[in-house]
């Protein structure tokens, strides 16, 4: 492993807090990049594709732990011990952290009320779905016998 520029917590958690909200999320990819870069032992100006594996780009088991460590000692989170595979490129990565400090954008605004009709509908559809066998053959019957 390679010695970089180190970020504590208070590092980050400060920056988190003090930047701009469109910022954020930015700032997060930008540290989760170099925490990555550093244990994988590369230049600060290697491209790594956002979208491609880790593993792939040789990110193995032990720098999988390391930067999981990394990642959750400077973000102060607690992270599975999955982290990396469960999550295996940048872009996954920065995207459930940003879920995790909830700096994902804000939610969507509440949906307008659906129309009577429509609700009316799905109330019978999901009906429908859950009855049973016996139910269905004997409303069948019901209705042979009218006709």
């Amino acid at each position: 492993m390679t010695s970089g520029p180190r970020h504590d917590a208070a590092d980050v958690s400060k920056a988190r807090d003090t930047a701009p909200a469109a910022q954020r999320k930015s700032l997060l990819d930008l540290f989760v990049l170099n925490q990555t870069l550093r244990i994988m032992g590369r230049d600060a100006s290697d491209a790594i594709d956002p979208d491609k594996a880790l593993s792939d780009l040789g990110l193995d088991s032990l720098m999988a732990v390391e930067l999981r460590n990394a990642l959750g000692q400077g973000l102060a989170l607690a992270l599975p011990a999955t982290l990396v595979f469960d999550y295996p490129t940048l872009a996954a990565l920065g995207a459930f952290l940003a879920g995790e400090l909830e700096l994902t954008a804000a939610p969507a605004q509440p949906q307008a009320k659906r129309p009577a009709a429509e609700t009316a509908t799905e109330d019978l559809l999901n009906r429908i779905e859950n009855l049973r066998d016996e139910d269905i053959d004997r409303m069948l019957n019901e209705q042979d016998g009218v006709r």
